[in-house]
């Protein structure tokens, strides 16, 4: 069973793609921050990490590149739903994320696109 750890500062878009990951079998864990993100993967390695990219203390960009740093391999996935996401969607596939999803989302899309990332990993 992959393990992911969803990052988001929304809790309501967090439950919401932890109760569909969970239900199709995945481990996941939940945090609102990206720091945290980090620390959990440093104390319990995740197969995935899905990060949004507009947060309030750090943005998605930067974890995404504190990951590349520490964990190269590591599948990420972004997700963003702001008027300005394809400038930041441009920066992380930059950085070799493994997918983006632009909210909203259906959950079929969020589950491809997962399910990609663990089979295909980061883009080179």
């Amino acid at each position: 069973m992959a393990r992911i750890i969803v990052i988001d500062d929304e809790p309501s878009v967090a439950d919401l793609i932890g109760l569909a990951l969970t239900g199709a079998g995945y481990a996941v864990e939940l945090v609102q921050d990206g720091n945290d993100g980090v620390k959990r993967h440093r104390t319990e390695s995740a197969d995935l990490i899905i990060t949004d990219i507009y947060m309030p203390k750090v943005d998605g960009v930067e974890i995404i590149r504190e990951f590349r740093r520490d964990f190269p391999r590591l599948p990420i996935i972004v997700m963003s739903g702001s008027p300005l996401r394809d400038i930041m969607f441009t920066r992380a596939q930059e950085l070799g994320v493994a997918g983006v999803l632009e909210k909203p989302f259906d959950l079929s899309v969020l589950l491809d696109t997962v399910r990609k990332a663990l089979e295909e990993g980061p883009s080179e």
